[in-house]
């Protein structure tokens, strides 16, 4: 992960590839481009295909169909050496920001960290989250634990609040738990 809701581990990997594949992403930060890399985007809607930043190649089409059709024409790679150095990176990095959502001798009030921790360690395997927008964001991406059945719903900007994005999560499968946690606002 990186961008503004990423951490060093995501930067540094994509920083240092020599190609980058997109898929169905419209990632607006031009600043966690790499540099050298050969930039490939997939993308259903193709006036969406470089528009964040220039790419080597576009192609307009479903991500799945679109994969299925390009690994028959990928050669496998012996070489690791970029995974293995990346993944290194990361558990570093997972393991520093993990310190952070520990309980801090039962202190109060408890970090955001560790709500959040928590929040994903008790709700259940398709549970929706929704977190306001700001700090909140940057918790729910980092200490949420996805699982491929969990969804993480939010606009990501002011613009929609997590009342609205509540509503519309109620046409999940009657049972889904679904979280909003809008953060407080200080009285006046």
């Amino acid at each position: 992960m990186t961008g503004l809701l990423g951490f060093a581990s995501g930067y540094r990997a994509m920083e240092s590839c020599d190609a980058l594949l997109m898929l169905g992403t419209d990632f607006p930060y031009q600043q966690f481009y790499p540099s050298k890399a050969k930039i490939v985007q997939v993308d259903i809607r193709g006036e969406q295909l470089g528009r964040r930043t220039p790419i080597d190649l576009g192609l307009v089409g479903g991500v799945g169909d679109t994969i299925d059709a390009l690994l028959p024409l990928l050669d496998d790679r012996a070489n690791r050496k970029h995974l293995d150095t990346s993944l290194k990176h990361y558990a570093k990095a997972r393991k520093d920001l993990d310190e952070l959502a520990d309980n801090d001798r039962n202190r109060e009030p408890i970090h955001p960290q560790y709500l959040a921790r928590l929040v994903s360690e008790l709700a259940s395997d398709d549970a929706v989250f929704i977190p306001d927008v700001g700090s909140p964001v940057v918790w729910a991406a980092r200490y949420l634990e996805m699982n491929g059945a969990r969804r993480l719903i939010g606009s990501f900007c002011a613009r929609l609040s997590t009342t609205t994005a509540r509503r519309s999560s109620t046409s999940s499968p009657p049972g889904r738990n679904c979280r909003s946690r809008r953060r407080s606002r200080p009285s006046r």
